[in-house]
């Protein structure tokens, strides 16, 4: 970790030289405010079917699609192009280098600005496995943390087989929109891709929470796709399903790793996903999570691990896990 220190460092030291927070809109989502409707669990249950598919929304999104030339279309952003126009259309940006660590899911930018439309600049991720869709957009063009969002889809059952027998471990990939309060607009916004660990007991759900897991080391990429460094992996605390294969009531914590700070709680937030298949083969899920930008801050005598960054991030992510 103290070898990838000094390219995040820089990173923060080239927005403070550059006046701070130079974000030029000052509304918006807070940061640290939450949006949307869905809670992820039974009692605030927003989730919209449509025929065999199943779909969930945290945020401001009301709904993300992949079109056949590989062009992603979100709905009810404002100012990432005009809506129904085809000009609203997020392109892939083919980041060889992040897909490596990160398959299945690609990364996607909105258009950009010009004289009157694209104002503000978004950033996605987007990945599907054999019955699930899954994907996160964020924007750093604002105070705080702005617009932004997640969906995470089913299809082919209305709800899964989750009446197996004994223990399941899920295997898969992660990957987040990260935006921070630094202050740079698109510099703010970094990408991060990691593994995903879910562990079931499908013999305890009539008693108690039975699902949990893990998201690895995450890598930190810039919209570039150049690798940042690491950040901590992601505790994914015991949640609770129901009988329709919705899984609930998850929290997400991470822990720091370096100097005097190492073994305190980085970052805390939620989690949230679904079976997916007839007999549960896929599990879907997304992840908020908020904490510091960094582990360790500058100061005036340089980078310090010891000293909690002022920073803060927000972290919007997806993940796809498979039982192999």
């Amino acid at each position: 970790m103290r070898s990838s220190l000094p390219a995040i460092a820089l990173l923060t030291s080239l927005a403070a030289c550059s006046g701070g927070d130079t974000n030029p809109v000052t509304n918006g989502p807070a940061a640290g405010e939450e949006t949307g409707t869905d809670s992820g669990s039974p009692a605030d249950d927003s989730a919209v079917t449509t025929g065999t598919t199943t779909t969930r929304l945290q945020g401001d999104v009301t709904g993300i699609t992949l079109n056949a030339d590989n062009t992603l279309t979100i709905d009810d952003l404002p100012f990432d192009g005009p809506e129904g126009t085809g000009d609203e259309r997020y392109t892939y940006m083919g980041l060889a280098a992040v897909e490596a660590t990160g398959a299945p899911f690609q990364q996607y930018e909105s258009g950009d600005a010009t004289a009157e439309t694209n104002q503000r600049k978004y950033f996605a991720v987007y990945g599907a496995g054999a019955y699930t869709t899954a994907s996160a957009v964020g924007t750093g063009d604002y105070n705080g943390f702005g617009w932004g969002g997640a969906q995470y889809t089913r299809t082919g059952v209305s709800a899964p087989d989750i009446a197996r027998e004994g223990e399941a471990v899920y295997e898969g990939n992660y990957a987040g929109v990260r935006v921070s309060t630094f202050g740079t607009g698109s510099g703010d916004v970094t990408f991060t891709t990691a593994t995903a660990t879910i562990d079931v007991d499908f013999l305890d759900f009539e008693t108690t929470g039975a699902i949990e897991g893990i998201i690895g080391t995450r890598n930190v990429y810039d919209t570039d796709g150049n690798f940042l460094g690491t950040l901590p992996a992601i505790s994914l605390a015991t949640a609770s399903a129901d009988d329709q294969g919705f899984i609930f009531d998850g929290t997400a914590t991470s822990l720091d790793r370096t100097g005097t700070n190492a073994g305190t709680t980085f970052e805390t937030g939620s989690w949230e996903g679904a079976f997916a298949g007839p007999n549960s083969e896929e599990i879907v899920g997304l992840i908020v999570i908020q904490g510091p930008a960094r582990e360790g801050a500058d100061t005036d005598s340089g980078f310090d691990p010891n000293v909690v960054d002022t920073f803060d991030a927000q972290e919007t992510g997806v993940f796809i896990a498979t039982d192999p």
